[in-house]
């Protein structure tokens, strides 16, 4: 079922276009105008009611929907009056579709890749942030989605900027559809959960979201809490973080809502909403985390950071395993077949280069680095055929694995493995060519 586009879509109101493209996973394409046929991208789930939503009539801002059809996004980045810009400098700004745009590299049973590109702009003159006359480049986003049939997502977020290094890298929205308040899709008690590096639930209640100081350096999941059985969660290893209070807030709702963005193409970076006529959006918070990497030699400075996302029906501290295996993962260990083998936090994947046929490897899962859902990726595989695995010897059951061979940037084929699973002790992998 796809989010209903006349509940969304009052200025991009078209009939769907809906084919399967294999078992996992549905990327939908939505009808368009001034785009082509299909400009749009919606990874779906055979087992989950959750969607990942790339919509050009929200800027292709990435969204996560839930079994209601609530949706939430994790947002962007963003800076401010750069290059002579006025105000919010974002892909929000970009409401002619300049120069957002978003395509799928990777497509399997066993995962999804997803790319969003955009350039900052303002909302005024299309004014790129911290432009460079002598290049022709200024600051443009570059994100991938590393999605799996579990529902959820690893995010490499990359932004190019020869400037200075104050950008937003992520504000919790809700997307509001029109005839809705913003009360209709949040609770309000409790209205946030968070997990600390310990496993341990704190509730916070939007009463006294303004009056109570959130201690965010021992937190690693937040969690948004809807009315609905599928919450969205958030995770990495905080640092710091702030919530939307009264200073934003207007008689509408008692949320902060406006309608600026998504469809309306006003030039506005701030209008707070009066009525229900069209969609909003509602911002609950800010999280602050460290970069991943830095690289700020010229021609091509960028730096980057790395997230955690999806919608969940499980109780937040359920999540914490799942925390634990990407923040803390288990050691892999070559034993045969294998020229080297690591963890890679931006894809959520051990990757292993074979040298031969058959190879083996032991994860050293434990207590405070669990595996949650095995995600494998078996580079100079040079086989267009599935792999035979086992773990611990025994073959696994065909329901819970997901596989598929797609070739990488050098063209040759790399295998990639799913596999649903769950625990805290140390096991063996085999993966043989059938």
């Amino acid at each position: 079922m796809l989010p209903a586009p006349c509940y969304f879509c009052r200025d991009y109101n078209k009939p769907i276009y809906k084919r399967p493209v294999f078992l996992t996973f549905k990327l939908v394409f939505l009808l368009a105008h001034r785009f082509g046929n299909y400009p749009d991208v919606v990874v779906e789930f055979d087992k989950l009611p959750t969607k990942y939503i790339f919509w050009k009539g929200m800027n292709y801002i990435p969204v996560i929907s839930n079994d209601k059809n609530q949706w939430y996004s994790n947002e962007f980045n963003e800076t401010w009056s750069k290059t002579g810009g006025s105000g919010c400098q974002e892909p929000m700004s970009d409401k002619n579709l300049l120069t957002t745009n978003v395509s799928i590299i990777e497509q399997s049973p066993a995962r999804v890749v997803v790319n969003w590109r955009c350039a900052l702009l303002d909302t005024k003159m299309n004014t790129q942030a911290n432009y460079d006359t002598i290049s022709g480049w200024g600051d443009w986003l570059e994100w991938y989605y590393y999605i799996y049939p579990d529902g959820v997502s690893v995010k490499r977020m990359r932004l190019w900027t020869n400037g200075e290094l104050n950008h937003e890298w992520q504000e919790g929205m809700v997307i509001v559809g029109e005839n809705t308040h913003p009360e209709e899709v949040i609770e309000q008690s409790p209205i946030y959960y968070f997990i600390n590096d310990k496993g341990e639930k704190i509730a916070c209640d939007w009463a006294d979201a303004s009056k109570i100081k959130i201690d965010y350096s021992d937190k690693r999941i937040f969690v948004a809490n809807f009315k609905s059985e599928w919450d969205p969660f958030t995770i990495c290893d905080f640092t710091h973080g702030d919530i939307y209070n009264t200073k934003e807030l207007s008689p509408y709702s008692v949320f902060c809502n406006w309608n600026h963005w998504p469809t309306a193409l006003i030039r506005s970076d701030g209008r707070f909403t009066t009525y229900p006529d069209r969609i909003s959006h509602t911002s609950l918070n800010h999280i602050f985390w460290d970069e991943y990497s830095n690289h700020q030699s010229e021609p091509a400075p960028y730096q980057e950071k790395l997230l955690m996302e999806g919608m969940s029906d499980k109780n937040p501290e359920e999540l914490y395993p799942l925390s634990a295996s990407w923040l803390s993962p288990a050691k892999i260990q070559m034993v045969s077949g294998i020229d080297n083998a690591l963890y890679a936090p931006d894809q959520r994947a051990y990757v292993v280069q074979a040298k031969e046929n058959k190879l083996s490897f032991n994860i050293q899962a434990s207590d405070e680095s669990p595996v949650v859902n095995l995600c494998l990726v078996v580079k100079n595989w040079d086989s267009y055929q599935n792999g035979l695995l086992k773990i611990d010897g025994g073959e696994l059951a065909p329901q819970n694995i997901r596989q598929g061979v797609v070739r990488d940037t050098e063209g040759r084929q790399t295998l990639v493995v799913w596999i649903d699973m769950e625990t805290t002790q140390a096991f063996s992998v085999e993966i043989d060519k059938k």
